[in-house]
């Protein structure tokens, strides 16, 4: 994730690796996690729209465009707006 962050280009998220607290890796974890799309490719003609860092990189800038969306979310006022009152 650092390496998206970093290398996103002109201006991507300078103050961004400010906003995620990297915590260090536990004991008995993998360092990296191996995702394999294999099976759902060759069962089902599958293909992903976007490589994993294009992907991460469009998901990072729409939370960080949303940030009312996300604190809505997080102190549970979206609650309101399901029942009309947001």
């Amino acid at each position: 994730m650092k390496k998206i962050l970093i290398t996103g280009g002109a201006g991507f998220m300078e103050s961004s690796l400010d906003l995620i607290n990297f915590v260090e890796d536990r004991q008995g974890h993998d360092f990296r996690y191996a995702m394999d799309a294999t099976k759902i490719s060759n069962q089902l003609n599958w293909k992903p729209s976007f490589k994993f860092e294009e992907g991460s990189k469009i998901i990072i800038e729409w939370y960080l465009n949303n940030k009312q969306w996300l604190k809505n979310i997080a102190d549970g006022s979206y609650l309101k707006f399901n029942k009309g009152k947001l």
